[in-house]
């Protein structure tokens, strides 16, 4: 009876599946999944092998179904486990980890700007520069009742993404990093700026002396 109600997937031919889910039950040559769209809770001391006879099972059989996921994997082993069999698949896998940021895959607000910007659309792409500064200051805003130094501060990062995306050749030249670096730098003194490319950003698009 239990098997009537779950889908049989044949384990012993690498072939995408019809079905993908939850395995509940399962030996080397056949599984039974759930792939209804249910919440499953699974309850284990330490050490009792969740992971290993639950997770594992049921992120092969997603995969051999094609199914999108998105994994907590909070220790990393599930990554290592299973990222290579599903990249053979196929699968475009994108990693949070935000306790190594080297190892993550990171978003970049201000690409969008640089495309629209160099694509002929600069009212477009500074319009979204724009955006993304006000989201970082309004909050700013919000616990003052002097807004003159938020809003100054607004200005002033949003003058020097237009520099950037004047003066970028590549979208990786124009990020957050750069904003602030950019920042430091023209509060710098000249001798600081010798030989750096956001220096030549600068020279380039407005002259050293505006840059002071």
């Amino acid at each position: 009876e239990f098997r009537s109600i779950l889908h049989r997937v044949d384990l012993t031919q690498d072939i995408p599946l019809n079905h993908g889910g939850a395995v509940l039950l399962s030996d080397t040559k056949e599984a039974y999944v759930d792939d209804g769209d249910y919440h499953t809770l699974v309850l284990g001391s330490t050490g009792s092998m969740k992971t290993r006879l639950f997770v594992f099972p049921t992120v092969f059989t997603l995969g051999l179904a094609g199914e999108n996921m998105v994994i907590a994997d909070p220790k990393g082993e599930i990554f290592q486990r299973t990222s290579g069999f599903l990249k053979e698949k196929g699968y475009d896998i994108h990693v949070l980890n935000l306790r190594d940021l080297d190892r993550s895959d990171s978003w970049n607000p201000l690409k969008e700007a640089y495309v629209l910007f160099n694509s002929g659309k600069q009212d477009e792409g500074l319009k979204v520069a724009s955006d993304f500064i006000s989201a970082l200051i309004e909050p700013l805003n919000a616990r003052t009742q002097d807004r003159f130094w938020p809003n100054a501060a607004k200005d002033f990062l949003f003058g020097l993404s237009e520099i950037l995306l004047r003066g970028a050749t590549d979208p990786a030249q124009i990020n957050v990093s750069s904003l602030i670096t950019f920042s430091s730098y023209c509060h710098s003194s000249s001798s600081s700026w010798d030989g750096l490319l956001l220096r030549r950003f600068c020279d380039k698009q407005i002259g050293r002396a505006s840059c002071r």
